[in-house]
């Protein structure tokens, strides 16, 4: 895959973590990232998906490091970031999400709570929590960036 970018939106050499990795999108958004030179912690639920996802990218320009997390739970989100072994984050790509069907008036509380806790309440808590990495890039580098899809 051949990708010409702009010198202003290179992520060559950036060090970037990509919620909802294994999903469609999030998985379109690896592949791009790491032939633009990203190195890229995809997170995700499906340890095969992501895995998969891996051995696929491992000859690109960038890399792909696979981390099988649920991001709705904030403790085991805790203790997965805070061992996270990388020099700054360039950048956060809050991309996880539910995806259930039907409508708000169809749907339980608790449904309606699965998809909050995922597309709400973990983007709050992935900024929070990676706040002080994102910080270092600001800190090293002038920026860093936050993209919530």
């Amino acid at each position: 895959m051949s990708i010409a970018y702009d010198a202003a939106f290179s992520v060559e050499g950036k060090h970037l973590l990509l919620t909802g990795a294994g999903g469609y999108l999030g998985s379109a958004m690896a592949r791009l990232l790491v032939a633009g030179g990203a190195h890229v912690i995809g997170v995700g639920r499906n340890g095969d998906r992501l895995q998969s996802l891996a051995e696929e990218l491992g000859a690109g320009p960038g890399r792909f490091r696979p981390l099988v997390l649920d991001i709705a739970d904030e403790a085991g989100m805790t203790k997965a970031f805070e061992a996270l072994d990388v020099p700054q984050l360039d950048g956060l790509i809050n991309n996880a999400a539910i995806g259930k069907t039907g409508s708000l008036r169809l749907a339980d509380k608790a449904t309606y709570m699965e998809i909050y806790d995922v597309s709400v309440a973990s983007v709050a808590a992935s900024i929070r929590l990676l706040l002080p990495a994102l910080q270092k890039a600001v800190a090293n580098s002038g920026s860093a960036s936050i993209v919530n899809v």
